[in-house]
């Protein structure tokens, strides 16, 4: 049964490049399955701890404080390495094959503002509150996460808006953020990789690409 043992062979695989060699190695590669098979792990150790897992969830939260006061603090410095960046390219003549790409990036920044504004426009109106106080406050996280392009990198920021400015309870925005921040990444991905393709196929001369032998 040829079919059958191919099947248990790739199910095997599966199974075990779900489980981490480290529990850093995940974050670093943004595994969400291992991610998912650690939270799982830990959840369930808590839950069979009882009240002796007290004392784990103090220091996981410390932790957790201290990591997102980093993110948030390294966030911020984001900016002056994107400026350092468009200054090289410019240095050293790259920029003009971004240049022959812009009907692509147009579309793609024109669709992402409906998108944006679309989500503004009916989370104002369901909650009841003003967009344009709304937009105000999601400026500083939105404009960091645009200009890096990396939810990563704008993660301390958003923690910082949801819980100081638009009032979310910091326990809920904990586990909200990172989970949307997942499920938001298959489409982000599929948008990048057309943009990509768009581009590639529209810069001249056309760019080579290389074909896996």
């Amino acid at each position: 049964f040829p079919d059958v043992t191919a099947f248990l062979a790739s199910l095997v695989r599966l199974l075990f490049s779900i489980l981490p060699s480290d529990p850093v190695t995940p974050f670093l590669e943004n595994n969400s399955l291992q991610l998912i098979f650690m939270g799982t792990v830990a959840g369930l150790t808590l839950i069979a701890l009882g009240s002796r897992a007290d004392a784990v969830k103090s220091v996981a939260e410390q932790a957790n404080a201290i990591i997102s006061l980093i993110m948030e603090t390294f966030s911020r410095l984001t900016p002056i390495f994107i400026c350092i960046t468009i200054i090289r390219e410019i240095w050293t003549g790259s920029l003009g094959i971004l240049l022959g790409m812009w009907k692509p990036l147009v579309i793609f920044v024109g669709v992402s503002a409906v998108l944006v504004i679309r989500k503004l426009v009916f989370t104002g109106w369901r909650l009841k509150v003003p967009v344009r106080v709304l937009g105000q406050k999601l400026v500083p996280p939105f404009m960091l996460s645009l200009t890096t392009a990396s939810m990563s990198a704008a993660f301390g920021e958003t923690m910082s808006t949801t819980v100081r400015k638009l009032g979310v309870s910091e326990r809920l925005a904990e586990f909200a953020l990172p989970v949307g921040s997942t499920m938001y990444m298959p489409g982000s991905i599929c948008a990048f990789l057309l943009t990509a393709f768009i581009m590639m196929a529209t810069v001249s001369p056309p760019l080579p690409v290389s074909t896996p032998r």
